[in-house]
């Protein structure tokens, strides 16, 4: 393995890292609950588990970074998403607005390959096919900033992945 490909693989490995940025605050409990940052007090079992193997990564080919990213037509947003605990059951993506409602909500089809995923976590069952990419169309939503969200259920319960990530719809 020459130097080049030894750099490469370590690059490709840290950028995987540095995405995963799971928010263990992150709040979900239903559709039409609020999904917050700072949860409100609920009892244990009401209150999903922060998910760690997932990611919301791009917006039509474009990484997100920490400011919202502008969407003021169709786009295609990618990630992946897995779990410890089985395959994600009813995997989602939600779109949470400032008030902290859930806006929209759209059901995730798991079928894209990952073997980038899978060289990061090693051992973990069920990620090579974790990826999915999904057309939104921002039209039916409000002009305004949306923090998004994945959810699933598993065996261990319902969970909710925070990445920070952020859109401004607008027209």
């Amino acid at each position: 393995m020459t130097s080049t490909t030894r750099i490469a693989i370590c690059l490709s490995a840290l950028a995987l890292a540095a995405c995963r940025e799971p928010n263990p605050n992150a709040f979900y409990a239903d559709a039409h609950a609020r999904a917050t940052a700072s949860p409100p007090p609920a009892p244990a079992a009401a209150r999903p588990t922060a998910a760690t193997l997932c990611n919301v990564e791009f917006v039509d080919g474009v990484a997100f970074t920490a400011a919202p990213m502008p969407v003021a037509a169709p786009v295609a947003i990618r990630g992946w998403l897995g779990s410890d605990d089985g395959a994600p059951r009813n995997p989602r993506l939600l779109l949470v607005g400032g008030d902290g409602a859930v806006a929209a909500q759209f059901a995730l089809t798991l079928d894209r390959d990952r073997p980038d995923v899978v060289r990061a976590y090693p051992g973990r069952a069920g990620l090579q096919r974790s990826g999915f990419e999904l057309r939104v169309d921002p039209a039916a939503l409000a002009p305004q900033d949306y923090h998004l969200y994945l959810a699933y259920d598993s065996a261990g319960g319902p969970h909710a992945c925070d990445n920070g990530r952020r859109v401004r719809v607008s027209r």
